[in-house]
């Protein structure tokens, strides 16, 4: 048993292959006898017998999906993660529509991409990658569940997460509007479209006769 995931001793036994819990993983299980069953899974011999590091069970019974990582700059967050799904008994699957086992939940780094669009589509859950790490701070309470309605509402994605938007040809006033309206639900303005990081364009077509051409138009 281990009180800290990192350090010399857990990249030990992790290299060896060793079971490695975190205290409170310890103390689900003796609070649940050991007993296993569908409710507390942790009792299951063939998890008392992983070489997965196991802190708790916090989101075990989960199946989660990422959209938008694919980026090379992506992949260190993906990776800590990653670590950290598993580390407190969930597991992570590579497409959102697979269905043995079904995602529970999909986190996504915005609000694009067919992986979004499939969730929203289906009811699945689309969360920010805090309800992740929200979720190890949590580690030391033992019987706390990722999914409870309460803390899985606090993380839930708004509709515009991830957007960076550009808004041409509007009156300053409702140019503010828009971009309140706009962090408020999860979104960025984007000042130039030109040169700024820029998902979407928004043009007022009673002012801007000629849309620009390096504007695609959907």
């Amino acid at each position: 048993m281990l009180r800290d995931f990192s350090g010399s001793d857990f990249e030990a036994l992790t290299a060896a292959e060793a079971t490695v819990l975190g205290p409170t993983a310890v103390q689900e299980l003796a609070t649940a006898g050991g007993g296993g069953g569908e409710e507390f899974p942790l009792g299951r011999p063939s998890l008392l017998m992983s070489t997965r590091p196991l802190f708790c069970t916090s989101m075990r019974g989960l199946a989660i999906c990422f959209s938008g990582y694919r980026q090379k700059e992506n992949k260190r967050d993906l990776r800590r993660l990653l670590f950290l799904i598993h580390s407190m008994g969930g597991r992570v699957l590579p497409d959102v529509a697979v269905q043995k086992p079904k995602v529970t939940h999909l986190v996504a780094k915005d609000c694009r991409g067919e992986k979004y669009t499939y969730a929203t589509t289906f009811d699945i859950p689309v969360m920010q990658d805090a309800w992740v790490t929200s979720a190890w701070e949590m580690r030391g309470q033992a019987g706390f569940a990722a999914d409870s309605e309460a803390f899985r509402d606090m993380w839930r994605v708004k509709p515009f997460h991830g957007a960076h938007i550009h808004f041409l040809g509007f009156q300053e006033a409702e140019r503010r509007h828009m971009v309140e309206e706009l962090i408020r639900n999860g979104g960025r303005e984007c000042a130039d479209y030109r040169t700024d990081p820029c998902t979407h364009v928004v043009v007022d077509n009673n002012s801007v006769l000629t849309m620009p051409t390096d504007v695609n138009i959907l």
